[in-house]
């Protein structure tokens, strides 16, 4: 089915509230309105004590922060970070974290 669109031409990706998605797998339309985001730190806490936390362009933020751009830093994880954009759930990685495999939270 899909070899039979247009070049340039997506199917539309639903907005579901488990699926976690890798930021290639949004729309076009919603990866131009995400800016770079650059995570050097990455301290994830399994106790969920609140001292979990991510350096994204050079700020410090906690689960449940706004990130500007009516992004939310959702959750931590012990991979990276699910940010929340326009409906959807995205994984942002630091540069030594293993990928995301089916990430369902």
């Amino acid at each position: 089915m899909e070899d039979d669109l247009p070049r340039g031409v997506e199917l539309p990706v639903p907005r579901t509230e488990k699926r976690v998605f890798m930021l290639d797998q949004l729309p076009s339309s919603v990866r131009q309105q995400i800016p770079e985001l650059h995570m050097p730190l990455h301290a994830y806490n399994r106790n969920r004590n609140g001292t979990s936390m991510v350096q994204l362009n050079n700020r410090i933020y906690r689960e449940g922060d706004s990130i500007g751009n009516a992004m939310t830093l959702e959750t931590i994880t012990a991979e990276g970070a699910i940010i929340r954009f326009d409906g959807y759930r995205f994984c942002c990685r630091g540069a030594d974290s293993k990928p995301f495999d089916n990430v369902t939270f």
